[in-house]
């Protein structure tokens, strides 16, 4: 019943359904949670919007603990398909409005990698918000920006070295490599 069409319309819409059955998910009486949880697993199957929805009840992340951490091995599978579900409407969600980029920071020496990163990663992680922020106002998009900092000695003196850092290099590279 769960995958008609119109019945997935209707947990769609502008209403709780969705979070009500996350918070049936994790309820005492083991049917009730079986039932709730199995229909929240075959929902999240088929439509990204109530994957988003589940994000939305207050206890989303505890229920789903409950479910793949319990001793009833059908709430463990329920709750790993509700997860896959998730995960897997998350990756749709984010190919749609997320720019995803890794990054090197190269340095020469071990002491400008210990500034560069700071006490427990403070500084770089600045430097990855400051950079980020900048990306997302150029492109006018979410960014995911993955930062990595890296010794190479007298990397700055090698000319060859230098040239594959060119990122218009680099994309010449990529589209060359494309089928």
């Amino acid at each position: 019943m769960i995958l008609s069409e119109e019945l997935v319309e209707v947990y769609e819409g502008n209403n709780d359904r969705t979070k009500y059955l996350v918070i049936l998910s994790e309820d005492e009486d083991l049917d009730t949670a079986k039932a709730a949880s199995g229909g929240l697993a075959m929902l999240t199957s088929v439509s990204t919007k109530s994957c988003l929805k589940v994000f939305e009840a207050k206890c989303w992340r505890e229920c789903l603990i409950q479910l793949v951490s319990s001793k009833d091995h059908e709430l463990q599978h329920r709750g790993v398909c509700i997860v896959y579900n998730l995960i897997d409407a998350g990756k749709l969600e984010e190919g749609k409005k997320l720019v995803r980029i890794a990054a090197v920071i190269y340095c020469e020496r071990e002491g400008q990698k210990r500034i560069l990163v700071g006490r427990q990663g403070q500084m770089l992680k600045n430097i990855g918000t400051e950079a980020r922020l900048e990306i997302e106002r150029m492109l006018g998009m979410k960014v995911f920006l993955e930062l990595f900092v890296k010794v190479r000695a007298n990397w700055r003196e090698s000319r060859v070295f230098v040239e594959e850092l060119d990122w218009r290099k680099q994309l010449e590279h990529l589209v060359s490599a494309r089928p």
